[in-house]
């Protein structure tokens, strides 16, 4: 008892914890497949060992089927991923079980950085707060008037959502 005491403080004296904001990266993995269905702008299916698994896109947020741009960000998608082979960093489930996740295209890219650099999509700062490099891509999209950010006042997907209920 005395020596697992020991190695309890010594590590944690030495700030080998696991806290909260660690364990999502912990728990990720990475898996490959080949996108055969662009559902939305932010929603894919991805065949992995012969099956198809849907993937929420992590961090980002495009226009709901009906808004305008909605169909500009499937396409986009469509281009960038398509039929290609992607590798797909899984971050977490949503409550129905849907993996949320970061899809990397062949280049090495990411599709979810790459929706939000040219303006297809927004920052989904609920479910990615602390994402600076989302933060600054939208602010650079915002700027240079891309894609829905042409628009004077988009309305964001979360909100068209809510006024639908």
């Amino acid at each position: 008892m005395y020596r697992f005491l020991s190695l309890y403080i010594v590590l944690a004296m030495s700030g080998c914890t696991l806290s909260s904001s660690q364990a999502p990266e912990t728990a990720s993995r990475t898996f490959t497949g080949e996108v055969v269905n662009i559902v939305a702008g932010d929603l894919i299916e991805v065949r992995h060992h012969g099956q198809v698994t849907p993937i929420r896109l992590h961090g980002i947020d495009c226009p709901e089927s009906g808004q305008k741009f909605s169909e500009d960000a499937k396409y986009r998608a469509e281009c960038m991923a398509k039929d290609k082979t992607v590798s797909v960093v899984v971050v977490t489930h949503d409550l129905a079980g849907r993996t949320i996740g970061e899809v990397l295209l062949p280049t090495g890219e990411s599709m979810n950085r790459e929706l939000i650099a040219d303006g297809y999509c927004w920052w989904y700062r609920r479910y990615a707060p602390n994402n600076s490099a989302y933060e600054n891509l939208e602010k650079k999209a915002r700027k240079k008037f891309l894609g829905l950010w042409m628009e004077p006042n988009p309305t964001p997907p979360w909100e068209y959502r809510a006024n639908m209920h």
